[in-house]
């Protein structure tokens, strides 16, 4: 699937809008189609030091959901969405009401891997 993104080419470089290709979800993820997104502190400066290029960063978003994996049961095409950082709802971050808070560079003690890489491959988007 064609999308444009804001992309990072090297690191510490800008944000270029860019076509890029992504692969359909997998049976456990979603696709989002974004209609609105931000640039938050934690993107710009983890652009900085992250040590793959090219990237797309973000974890902040509202839009509707294009497809859904195979897998995927609690949202369906057509559904209006919020995005934001996966969180295990476990450790001491996520009982203590502060997932989204970075320590140091993770939201909480999920495994959550972020930013998305240019293929596509990310976090699952439904858990």
């Amino acid at each position: 699937m064609r999308i444009q993104a804001a992309l990072v080419e090297s690191p510490g470089g800008p944000f270029t809008i860019r076509d890029l290709d992504i692969e359909a979800p997998r049976p456990d993820e979603i696709l989002v189609r974004i209609t609105a997104a931000g640039i938050c502190h934690t993107d710009l400066s983890t652009r900085q030091i992250w040590p793959r290029s090219p990237m797309v960063f973000g974890h902040e978003g509202a839009g509707v959901v294009a497809a859904v994996g195979a897998a995927v049961t609690t949202v369906a095409p057509g559904d209006s969405v919020c995005l934001s950082y996966r969180s295990c709802g476990t450790c001491g971050q996520c009982l203590s009401g502060h997932s989204a808070s970075p320590r140091p560079s993770r939201p909480c003690g999920s495994e959550a891997r972020w930013p998305w890489s240019v293929s596509g491959r990310g976090p699952s988007s439904t858990s």
